[in-house]
């Protein structure tokens, strides 16, 4: 962490403001507010000018104070662009644009009718929200204010890391990085605060990040003799490590960045990995053949084999060597681009190829375009945050460049920050990175306590002890082999299809525990017998229809045996008719529903099911499918998007055709009449116009072909946030 990160910071921020002449029609229009409906103060409503909207536009703009304000209404928060209609009929004007408190100067270009520039995106709150221009140059024409959605962000991953020879240790990582990306923020602390997180919140972060500094001949604090000289210097740090990794059950990922301490050219004693701390220059290091060549190649083979320790204990890493090199206070980044990325090469090269070190992770954290090694030797892009203390603001802007910067085919990570942004902030606005990485002592100093305990307390936030976390293939049912993956074939070509992903939002969030409105059925006034003794069908029934009528609850069972059957010729023993109800036992071991029944042939013991459930039922818009699906997927190609939007609840389906049963070897036995065929019950994450793909939240498990009328619509009626836990039924 250096001060001269802040710039960094600074000069994304605003970076934002760039503005660009557009039609704005790119994305929906919100809301809208012309100009001379506002508060004027200082300016006039003319109609002169030919080209306008409404009833007239603003002008006037002379004197320092004279503005125009108008109020719009979002219908809920998010980030919305901003679009202003103008016209400049003299010339490039700036002038200064308001939203809510936030203030900043613009450009507007010459023009000679009106036409809209794009402001940039904002994060905006539900409810009223207030934009003006106020004079800097005056002389600009106003007309109307405009704020259109801002569509998601569609990613294009690489399906394996750049090194194609990763081991598998490290694919594996890779994959969970992925598998998470979007859903769930992975929690990261360096080491030295590590033990800090657990104290105070009660969790451990899952990633542990260390520095590499000491294990070159040019580390400047090695004691020897009562004083400090160069020379290296292990700390431990890689065996502690490795030791911590296995006892996390390899549950733990462990990060590493490289403070070079420069090969010659600095004093002992000082941190030579500063530009204003060496002499050493970059420049010559990059050129084969020079004796500064000689001296980066031997650093980087002593790095080399500590890095082999871990690859010999199977252990991946995350691996981020040169960061912040477009700062310039390190001397990798004190001469520009060029010798710097040259830097890169060599030791991407070096590692991968001539010391065959396959269990790194390559993360490149500084923003420059014109700095980027290419999406061919980067698997993760970084922003280094630091915004200031307890600004929890999800850095959206800082995301969004680095989005556009790797063409939305890397994983996006905060690989180090002052304040954590608000989890929830960052899932919901579109801003999902993937996980952060609190710097040392900033931990305390940039972050209030009861922050650090919500973040890590937060459902969506990996730590070591969440228990929705999986590195591997060993969670999943001894069914499956371990090289299994979505669209795994046996021997024979047949699918084996994984039903971890089946249950409560498809396996991607942890079912939540419900602490509000909960009824004990043993209590009055229920009083339900926990004996088994006395047929409680009715009494737990009651309690479940009173929880759902009433907005929803917990229907709470203590330990103990539950009789109960079908009452009244009734094709269940019981219920759930409404959202938001839960049947909770204390655990399988400890309650037990019993139902006292022997024919329940074509019945349910407990029926999960309002009067109007048809999520199946085709309805709204349709869409047929237009290539075949073979393997699960996230990407559903289409003939039209028309009529869906992000968010809406879909079922993606195929019927059951003469050749989708001939396919099966089912002939005789199954008819398309009885079978319904294929169908997925997913939401809509995001939609690509242009191209007519729809993205869902949540793969595909089975192959959908165009033969067999595959489509896309809008789900029907079904309950949701229901269902039952920790119990047993017999």
């Amino acid at each position: 962490m250096d001060c001269k990160r802040f710039l960094f910071s600074i000069i994304l921020i605003i970076s934002v403001f760039s503005t660009m002449v557009s039609n704005a029609q790119s994305e929906a229009l919100v809301t809208e507010a012309e100009a001379e409906d506002g508060i004027l103060s200082g300016v006039v409503v003319s109609s002169d000018n030919p080209g306008f909207s409404g009833t007239g536009y603003v002008t006037g703009f002379d004197n320092s104070g004279d503005k125009v304000s108008v109020s719009m209404n979002i219908p809920e928060k998010g980030y919305y662009k901003l679009s202003i209609r103008y016209n400049g009929p003299n010339g490039y004007k700036t002038q200064s644009v308001v939203v809510n408190n936030s203030s900043t100067t613009l450009g507007f270009p010459s023009s000679s009718t009106f036409r809209n520039i794009d402001i940039g995106n904002f994060l905006l709150e539900k409810g009223n929200n207030s934009f003006s221009v106020r004079y800097d140059q005056g002389m600009t024409d106003i007309d109307k204010f405009q704020l259109y959605s801002v569509e998601k962000h569609v990613y294009e991953f690489d399906t394996s890391p750049v090194d194609l020879n990763a081991t598998e240790a490290t694919k594996e990582l890779y994959d969970f990085l992925l598998f998470q990306f979007g859903h769930r923020i992975i929690s990261g602390q360096t080491h030295s605060n590590y033990d800090l997180i657990k104290n105070l919140t009660g969790k451990s972060p899952l990633i542990r990040n260390h520095d590499l500094q000491h294990f070159t001949e040019g580390y400047p604090y090695l004691w020897a003799d009562g004083g400090h000289t160069f020379g290296k210097h292990d700390d431990g740090s890689v065996d502690a490590l490795i030791e911590w990794y296995n006892n996390t059950e390899k549950k733990g990922i462990v990060a590493y960045q490289w403070h070079w301490h420069s090969p010659t050219g600095g004093e002992v004693s000082t941190n030579t990995f500063y530009t204003n701390l060496t002499t050493f220059d970059i420049r010559e290091a990059v050129k084969e053949g020079t004796p500064e060549y000689n001296l980066i190649i031997r650093d980087i083979d002593d790095i080399a084999a500590e890095l082999k320790k871990f690859q010999d204990a199977d252990v991946p890493i995350l691996w981020r060597p040169l960061h912040e090199a477009g700062g310039g206070w390190f001397w990798w980044g004190a001469h520009g681009a060029e010798p710097c990325l040259k830097l890169y090469n060599i030791l991407f090269e070096r590692l991968k190829n001539h010391h065959q070190i396959h269990n790194l992770i390559w993360v490149w954290s500084t923003p420059e375009e014109s700095w980027y090694p290419g999406n061919d030797k980067v698997d993760i892009i970084g922003q280094d945050s630091y915004p200031g203390s307890y600004n929890y603001d999800p850095q959206k802007d800082q995301f969004d460049h680095l989005y556009n910067l790797t063409n939305g085919k890397k994983i996006i990570a905060m690989t180090e920050n002052g304040a954590i942004p608000d989890p929830d902030d960052c899932l919901n606005l579109d801003a999902p990175w993937s996980y952060f990485m609190t710097w040392n002592d900033l931990t305390l100093e940039r972050n209030n306590q009861l922050h650090l305990i919500n973040v890590y307390n937060n459902p969506n936030v990996l730590t070591l002890e969440s228990d929705n976390l999986k590195t591997d293939n060993t969670w999943r049912s001894s069914l499956y082999p371990d090289n299994w993956k979505p669209g795994f074939q046996d021997e024979q070509g047949r699918y084996l299809h994984d039903f971890s992903y089946a249950g409560y939002h498809q396996g991607e969030k942890e079912i939540p525990f419900i602490t509000n409105n909960i009824v004990d059925i043993t209590q009055p006034p229920y009083s339900a017998d926990n004996t088994g003794t006395e047929d409680v069908t009715q009494i737990i029934q009651d309690a479940l229809n009173t929880a759902g009528s009433t907005g929803g609850g917990v229907v709470f069972l203590p330990a103990g045996k539950y009789r109960i059957k079908p009452q009244n010729n009734l094709n269940y023993s019981l219920r759930i008719s409404y959202d938001n109800v839960v049947l909770r036992g204390v655990g399988p071991d400890s309650t037990f529903i019993f139902n006292d029944d022997n024919f329940m042939r074509q019945k349910d013991i407990i029926l999960v099911q309002d009067d109007y459930s048809s999520w199946f039922t085709e309805r709204g818009s349709v869409a047929n499918i237009s290539v075949n699906l073979i393997n699960p997927t996230k990407v559903i190609p289409v003939e039209s998007v028309e009529g869906f939007e992000v968010g809406d609840e879909v079922v993606v389906k195929s019927d059951a055709t003469d050749n989708f049963i001939k396919e099966h070897g089912m002939e005789g036995y199954w008819t398309e009449s009885a079978i319904k065929g294929v169908a997925f019950l997913r939401q809509i994450d995001s939609i690509d116009i242009d191209k007519k793909l729809i993205f869902i939240d949540s793969p595909t498990r089975y192959f959908l072909k165009t033969r067999d009328n595959s489509k896309i619509y809008h789900a029907g009626n079904h309950l949701k946030e229901s269902g039952i836990e920790n119990l047993s039924i017999g």
